[in-house]
């Protein structure tokens, strides 16, 4: 996996509309995860802290 925290996040979001992943900008172990399906949810949750991204 590439290094995505130095990413912007115009980039980071078109990785996870492509199903890749992304880890966690707030504790930068976990990897974002979608909530349902990765190419229309508006939402993605860390698999460690639990954080969401919620795209409006």
């Amino acid at each position: 996996m590439k290094d995505t925290l130095n990413m912007p996040p115009h980039e980071r979001i078109k990785l996870l509309r492509k199903g890749e992943q992304v880890l966690c900008k707030k504790c930068r172990k976990g990897i974002m995860r979608p909530v349902g399906d990765y190419e229309k949810t508006n939402t993605f949750s860390c698999d460690y802290c639990k954080s969401q991204l919620i795209i409006d």
